[in-house]
């Protein structure tokens, strides 16, 4: 029950709120010498968007590899990455039409106002180019390669001999989402420091200004 008491071993719910308001009291107590601090929250987003790459290749790969779908499962499995990414999407417009979050928050520095009157243009782009650039999206890559190379595996896997050190590449891919999990988990509950070093750099750029609007 003592163990239990220890901050890392709260519900991550929790840890989060507690980072928010040590965060935010450590903005107002520091200021902008704080900014530093927001690195630990980039760092942190960066490995777990890095991280998702080699696990999605090695969830894909593996069950290929495995066997662990058919026609009906990989139909079943496309509808339903579909329809979350639908929800989700859904989700987060309502919240935005809704809410309006932002709206009593004016960030806007003196920098900003110096743009006042500009108008700003995004460049045009043809469904030529949109896919283009959805090709070099380090996701898609990663989907494209592991539906390759298990293709690849399924189609030379009749012709490799039960004793060759090949057979044990579906237990090596296996291994590796295994790890790449573990470490994806980890970094994950380093989230309340994200948020913590985030909240900290807002605050003690904007003061208390931010708190009406949140």
């Amino acid at each position: 029950r003592a163990r239990s008491l220890l901050p890392w071993n709260w519900p991550l719910y929790v840890q989060t709120l507690v980072a928010m308001a040590l965060g935010a009291a450590l903005g107002l107590w520091l200021g902008k010498q704080v900014a530093p601090i927001a690195a630990v929250a980039k760092w942190i987003v960066e490995v777990i968007k890095w991280l998702a790459v080699p696990l999605l290749f090695f969830a894909i790969f593996d069950a290929m590899a495995q066997q662990a779908f058919h026609g009906k499962g990989v139909a079943a499995m496309f509808g339903v990455s579909v329809g979350n990414g639908l929800c989700a999407v859904a989700i987060g417009l309502g919240i935005s039409n809704t809410l309006h979050p932002g709206q009593w928050m004016d960030l806007r520095g003196a920098d900003m106002a110096a743009l006042t009157g500009r108008t700003f243009r995004a460049p045009d782009a043809s469904p030529t180019q949109a896919l283009a650039m959805m090709a070099r999206s380090p996701m898609v890559l990663a989907i494209f390669l592991a539906v390759v190379c298990g293709l690849l595996w399924l189609a030379l896997r009749p012709r490799i001999a039960a004793s060759s050190p090949m057979r044990r590449v579906p237990d090596l891919a296996g291994r590796g989402l295994r790890l790449v999990t573990r470490m994806l988990e980890a970094i994950v509950r380093l989230t309340p420091l994200a948020v913590f070093a985030s909240v900290a750099k807002v605050f003690g750029e904007h003061g208390t200004k931010l708190i009406g609007g949140l």
